[in-house]
């Protein structure tokens, strides 16, 4: 992990471990969950891994101790794939002698009801949960990290009169980028092809408009396809404008 860029939740993940047996990372795509947890994890589970994946769900249903045991932190990465594998985990904490920093958890899909039901236990007394964003400009290098907003709302007003070496149009361009991760490599000309933010969020709303925005993303579902279709010329198609969103029948 030469190439990795420390991350504030490095050191809140770190605390939750010293703490809790079980500390579930949650976050968006590609906001490096997994990336931040491999650092402190003694040992990893990819439970996405499509080579094993159709072994470690059976294990996960009939015996998910096995899944379970490595070396310490054990991280367990989508383990929504696998919901009883929570209930497990609790059980292992419990009847450890060490108590905590057994277990990282990640994941950044809603589970479905069906699934969430056979979770039985909250984790409360057991687990801690950290959520991720994707990176701040100070944790991508591309701030000295001299001005925080929390100095302003405690009205420490020297933290504002510091000195910004950014102009506007780099400044437009970091905030059109984002702080994802994977992104912070590309040039513009890759950033603003293949991987265009409505690209990219139109591809996982479709993926998940059955689970996360079934019934109330009806409105951004098609604002994200009539982006993309301006954004391609060969879309611009009266069949593919007319849009009428899958995650509703009575339109």
């Amino acid at each position: 992990m030469g190439n990795y860029r420390n991350r504030v939740a490095d050191g809140i993940l770190k605390d939750n471990l010293e703490a809790a047996g079980l500390v579930l990372i949650e976050g968006t795509k590609w906001c490096g969950k997994t990336t931040t947890a491999e650092q402190q994890a003694g040992s990893i589970v990819y439970m996405n891994d499509s080579g094993n994946s159709g072994t470690y769900l059976a294990l996960a249903q009939n015996s998910p101790s096995i899944l379970l045991k490595g070396d310490t932190p054990r991280l367990i990465d989508e383990w929504q794939d696998a919901p009883e594998l929570w209930d497990a985990a609790r059980f292992e904490v419990d009847h450890r002698d060490t108590k905590t920093g057994q277990f990282i958890f990640t994941g950044s899909t809603v589970i479905p009801k069906e699934k969430l039901e056979r979770i039985k236990h909250s984790g409360t007394g057991r687990a801690a949960w950290i959520k991720m964003r994707p990176m701040s400009l100070w944790e991508s290098g591309e701030s000295n990290g001299q001005l925080r907003l929390n100095d302003l709302f405690l009205n420490k007003t020297e933290a504002a009169c510091q000195s910004n070496e950014l102009d506007i149009e780099q400044l437009a361009w970091l905030i059109c980028r984002g702080g994802w991760p994977a992104a912070l490599a590309m040039s513009k000309k890759e950033l603003s092809g293949n991987l265009s933010i409505t690209s990219t969020l139109s591809q996982v709303l479709t993926f998940q408009q059955w689970t996360t925005w079934r019934g109330t993303g009806t409105s951004l579902y098609v604002f994200l396809r009539v982006t993309h279709a301006f954004r391609e010329p060969r879309l611009r198609s009266h069949q593919y404008m007319r849009i009428s969103s899958p995650m509703r029948t009575d339109q």
